[in-house]
């Protein structure tokens, strides 16, 4: 067995690979016997077909299997010994002679395409200038995540006059149908004349309207007056319903006291406002703190994309490997190719650099950190539907469930590679803090859509 590396250029190489028949026949020969001990053949008892019957029937198939198999076994074993960096997977040679098996032949040659990761050195040190920014959390902030917490807690309640914010319950009729338990809401109400009618009303009045005009949508005529979607849409233009109003009610937001607080911080006993808001101004700190870190993210990839210059990387070789691994990809094509080839390459450049610098400055990680960061994903998850005091010991569960799922743990080493690497830049790099408000914070992101 012959295996050779040529270069074509810095990103391609051609990686060949002679079999002579003294490296596959005695495995084939094992092969043929191992199936023969198993292979069922009309005649013979299971196991005792002659070897030579098995040759002539499956010989072919044992003989591309075992080269096959070889084949594969070198490519990787080549590779790994000799510490070759490859992009995507090997390819066979587009110049590749196709075998004839059903011909004896002493020799055979396989011939693959290897697309090569470029060389990148970049130093992680004071050279490196990346910012880190801390969102401030005034007084505004706090009132409107105050506002948004009393609001989540609120509910509705009684009024003695209708608003364009009202609930209107009553009795709907219109033609044969009639819903003892009819809800109108008038702020989705489309039409403006018609919504004036349900405005300045209370219980014991009665409003007739346009069903149609106030309520387009065959769904809100449907919940309107308790029939079927089908039985709403044979409602037609021009019909006319009645509501006999038994009670007006609007959304209030939950008075910010003693209740709101003990429900929303259940174990801090916080008894006035002020204490209040200083445990929503440390929510929207840690809160904020996800987003920094995140940010703080980009700007390292940033900086030491910027730091690591122009990157080449082998562009024809990874098309055709994109189209190989994308043949069963019924929303593959062409054109999908040429649209998302760009940002694929730019993902692809940041994964090339990323691990050349934590390889060069042994950042390793095991499946702790993994576990740790699936943690920390799951709580950032959970912060948006603002649910922040997560049992820890659920939270360790639901992060293992994300590690067991084979295509989440690769996202979540990647991000826990990206996160050891990060660490290592606020530690190495020259790191510069900015304090920015929050409106300052949100268009660094709008400036690179």
């Amino acid at each position: 067995m012959n295996v050779s590396k040529e270069n074509i250029d810095e990103l391609n190489a051609v990686l060949t690979i002679e079999l002579d028949k003294a490296d596959y026949e005695p495995k084939v020969e094992k092969g043929i016997k191992d199936y023969s001990k198993r292979v069922a053949i009309k005649g013979f008892r299971p196991g005792h077909a002659p070897a030579g019957m098995v040759k002539k029937l499956y010989g072919k198939s044992i003989l591309v299997d075992t080269i096959d198999r070889m084949i594969g076994e070198e490519l990787s074993k080549f590779i790994k010994d000799n510490n070759i960096d490859i992009l995507g997977e090997p390819l066979p040679n587009e110049k590749q002679e196709p075998i004839d098996f059903d011909k004896d032949f002493d020799k055979v040659t396989f011939k693959f395409d290897l697309g090569l990761s470029p060389e990148v050195n970049v130093n992680v040190d004071n050279s490196l200038e990346i910012p880190a920014y801390t969102i401030t959390v005034d007084e505004k902030a706090i009132d409107e995540a105050v506002e948004n917490i009393s609001g989540r807690y609120g509910s509705h309640a009684p009024v003695e006059v209708s608003t364009e914010n009202s609930l209107i319950k009553g009795v709907v009729t219109s033609g044969d149908f009639k819903n003892e338990k009819g809800l109108a809401s008038v702020a989705v109400m489309k039409d403006e004349a018609e919504k004036a009618k349900f405005i300045g009303k209370k219980a014991g009045d009665t409003i007739e309207f346009d069903v149609r005009k106030a309520f387009p949508e065959d769904s809100d005529v449907s919940y309107l007056l308790g029939i079927t979607k089908e039985e709403a849409a044979a409602v037609a233009a021009g019909a006319t319903a009645t509501i006999a109003i038994s009670e007006v009610s609007e959304f209030k937001n939950a008075e910010v006291n003693k209740e709101l607080f003990d429900k929303v911080f259940p174990n801090d006993n916080i008894s006035d406002i002020a204490a209040f808001r200083d445990k929503v101004k440390e929510q929207i700190t840690a809160s904020n703190a996800f987003a920094e870190e995140y940010r703080f993210g980009i700007d390292v990839r940033k900086a030491i994309l910027a730091a690591a210059g122009d990157i080449k990387l082998p562009e024809d070789f990874l098309k055709r490997w994109l189209t190989v691994v994308n043949r069963n990809n019924k929303n593959f094509s062409e054109e999908v190719l040429t649209q998302e080839f760009p940002k694929f390459l730019n993902d692809l450049k940041w994964q090339v650099v990323k691990n050349r610098v934590a390889k060069k400055n042994d950042l390793r990680i095991d499946h702790n950190d993994v576990l740790n960061f699936a943690k920390k994903t799951a709580k950032a998850q959970l912060m948006q539907y603002g649910i922040t005091n997560y049992p820890e010991e659920q939270l360790a569960n639901y992060a293992e469930s994300m590690v067991k799922n084979e295509e989440q743990r690769q996202h979540l080493t990647e991000g826990a590679v990206e996160e050891k690497l990060f660490a290592f830049a606020k530690e190495h790099a020259n790191v510069q803090s900015k304090a920015i408000s929050q409106e300052d914070f949100n268009k660094l992101f709008e400036a690179e859509k």
